[in-house]
């Protein structure tokens, strides 16, 4: 086992696993970390802790020393590079008309070298641009070209549920998505429902799905038959999070029941189901459906 410690270097960017050495490091605090861009200054996102795998003495980052004030002023002065280096390097893809979406501009701690990342759907050759730019910075400059998941993240905006982007406020990885997760969510297979910004498949049906596996284990399956207080009825649809399902009576009424335990015990509760069809509540629930001036029932399908 060794320990690890992670740390951010951007605002919303991702946490690199460090070699903290012999230094007693704790959340946000300034660190400075040899990387292979060279030394960054960065944050502490995540405490020391042991890691099991992978190979002993294998990180992308080590923890040189706490920043100090000098450290600090020095990454404010880059940080007016960086927009300089962006805006030379912009003017330049856009004279060449190079397929390129620049995201973002990091130089190491001491100044002498930038990493430009950027994206695009297809391969670009920038080796022209790399000299042009280096000249223009009087900068070693390198070139890192993202996925579209990663500049979604780099961005950063909101998704269709109104919050921030999840790979941008809190993921650290961006994990395979498969359309099997939704299915298993008991989504629509449109996959233009389910897609976020990024236009993949959104990151929370990965975060969520095992949370889902285990809501499901403890309800029925659709196709199967329950007893209930209206009778033998045929499961339709499951809803984990709510923990009911809807279901179809013999009369063709649709019923929504509430599950208790994962034993097969469920009772059916004092509302109907909205209608699959259309949405709309066609049907009414049982105290509706005595007419108090005859005392007769109703027929359910009477609206």
């Amino acid at each position: 086992m060794t320990n690890v410690v992670g740390v951010r270097f951007r605002s919303g960017g991702k946490i690199m696993e460090c070699d903290p050495g012999d230094l007693e490091l704790s959340v946000r605090q300034a660190v400075v970390v040899e990387t292979q861009n060279g030394q960054m200054l960065g944050v502490v996102a995540t405490p020391p802790r042991e890691k099991t795998g992978g190979r002993s003495g294998h990180f992308r980052g080590r923890v040189v020393r706490l920043a100090t004030p000098e450290d600090i002023e020095r990454h404010h002065q880059n940080e007016a590079r960086e927009a300089e280096a962006m805006r030379v390097c912009a003017d330049r893809v856009r004279k060449r008309g190079l397929p390129m979406k620049l995201i973002c501009a990091d130089f190491a701690l001491d100044g002498s070298q930038v990493t430009i990342e950027f994206a695009s759907e297809t391969r670009v050759d920038f080796r022209e641009l790399v000299r042009d730019v280096a000249s223009a910075i009087r900068a070693r400059v390198i070139f890192h070209q993202v996925g579209v998941r990663d500049h979604a993240r780099a961005v950063g905006t909101f998704g269709h549920c109104g919050q921030p982007l999840c790979c941008a406020r809190f993921l650290n990885t961006l994990d395979p998505v498969s359309v099997k997760m939704a299915k298993d969510q008991s989504l629509a297979i449109n996959p233009s429902k389910f897609s976020g910004v990024c236009g993949k498949l959104m990151c929370c049906l990965r975060f969520e799905h095992e949370t889902y596996l285990e809501l499901r284990e403890e309800l029925p399956h659709p196709g199967d038959f329950l007893e209930s207080e209206y009778g033998p009825v045929r499961v339709i649809e499951v809803n984990p999070i709510s923990g009911t399902v809807t279901a179809r009576t013999e009369d063709g009424e649709l019923v929504e029941i509430r599950a208790h335990g994962g034993n097969g015990s469920h009772s059916a509760q004092a509302r109907k189901a909205p209608c699959l069809e259309h949405g709309c509540p066609c049907f009414e629930t049982p105290e509706d459906t005595e007419n108090p001036a005859s005392g007769e029932a109703l027929s359910s399908g009477e609206g």
